[in-house]
């Protein structure tokens, strides 16, 4: 019984603090806990949030103040990032050439100063040259960012096939040096 009143009283204070400082407010897309979603309910003991699979996910006050709190509608727009790789001899040059079109094309894309969709050269990986396609979405876009990011890369696929730029896959090559071994099954098939 004293560790029911304990946890109640700290998800009480801890939903007080919540009330005062404001971290969030309803109707914010959130990260508490491990859970994202938008904000549904801040009540003195628990936060609802809900999720974009509509999970709805009640969140004890002293977890939530206890745990960061990423809040992804308070800055105003928000950036995606979607990453697509190239094979090496592709120019990363031409290949950005063919993805600007790709984000400007987009209609929840935003173009602004401040805002600009962009397509950078991130690193060089292990059969790929990897990009990173940047565009900034509005804050009541951000329910439908995943969708917004999985027809970027969609169309992003479409363009490099239709402008002949090649998308890696892993392949592995292997040399023998002086394979005595195989001798053996050579001499097999040569006869």
């Amino acid at each position: 019984m004293g560790f029911a009143a304990q946890d109640t009283l700290s998800n009480f204070i801890s939903g007080i603090t919540l009330l005062i400082e404001r971290p969030f407010h309803i109707g914010d897309w959130v990260e508490l806990a491990g859970e994202v979603g938008r904000v549904e309910r801040i009540s003195l003991r628990t936060t609802r949030v809900v999720s974009r699979d509509n999970v709805h996910s009640s969140i004890p006050n002293a977890k939530v103040a206890s745990s960061e709190i990423v809040n992804l509608s308070a800055g105003g727009p928000l950036r995606l990032r979607v990453p697509v790789g190239i094979a090496y001899k592709e120019s990363a040059k031409a290949a950005r050439a063919v993805l600007m079109p790709v984000l400007a094309a987009h209609p929840a894309v935003l173009d602004e100063p401040g805002h600009r969709p962009s397509v950078v050269v991130e690193g060089l990986g292990a059969s790929s040259v990897n990009l990173t396609m940047f565009a900034w979405i509005a804050p009541d876009t951000i329910a439908v960012a995943p969708m917004v990011s999985a027809a970027l890369v969609e169309a992003a696929k479409e363009a490099l096939d239709a402008a002949g730029i090649q998308i890696p896959f892993p392949h592995l090559q292997l040399f023998i040096d002086e394979a005595r071994g195989l001798e053996p099954l050579v001499a097999q098939l040569r006869s």
